[in-house]
């Protein structure tokens, strides 16, 4: 199942959700665990976004051009060529490209900075993650241009990034 957190008027923070029911033998901890390991994250990612691909193709049918939906990208992709270009052409037309908004972490961003501005180039939508405080010069504030929105999860973060006239969304974590 699809959960879908609304950040604002025309953006969603999506992300895939079980809702089966496992034996008593298997402890919590054990289903999320394996829920949340590295394959089984990159399985998900592929259903969530197959899913939501349905859910914008359905909006377009009923004229809705206006929502977007933010989606968690698998890091442990970028090491498998192959796997990580069949998962960028899942969304790899104009209309998908406009409604995705790749998540990205500052740190990763920051270890990627090169794959990342050129996937930009080709037209994909990102959204930077911040956990932390940083601070920057004028340069690097203009360069947040290039993403469609800083994305933190507390009021302080919220308050500190929106201060640097950026477009920031609060997500409860």
């Amino acid at each position: 199942m699809v959960k879908y957190e609304k950040l604002n008027n025309k953006i969603y923070y999506t992300t895939l959700e079980y809702n089966i029911n496992f034996p008593s033998i298997y402890s919590n901890f054990a289903i999320k665990r394996v829920y949340n390991s590295e394959v089984i994250n990159e399985q998900k990612m592929f259903i969530l976004y197959n899913l939501i691909t349905l859910k914008v193709l359905n909006g377009l049918i009923n004229y809705d051009f206006k929502n977007k939906y933010i989606v968690t990208y698998p890091i442990t992709l970028l090491s498998k060529e192959d796997k990580n270009k069949r998962f960028l052409n899942l969304i790899d037309n104009d209309i998908l490209k406009d409604r995705f908004l790749i998540e990205f972490d500052y740190n990763l961003y920051l270890e990627y900075k090169d794959y990342i501005i050129d996937l930009i180039q080709d037209g994909f939508h990102f959204v930077i993650c911040f956990q932390d405080k940083y601070e920057f010069d004028d340069i690097e504030i203009k360069r947040f241009e290039l993403f469609d929105a800083i994305l933190v999860t507390n009021q302080e973060l919220f308050t500190y990034y929106n201060s640097l006239n950026c477009n920031v969304l609060l997500r409860s974590k």
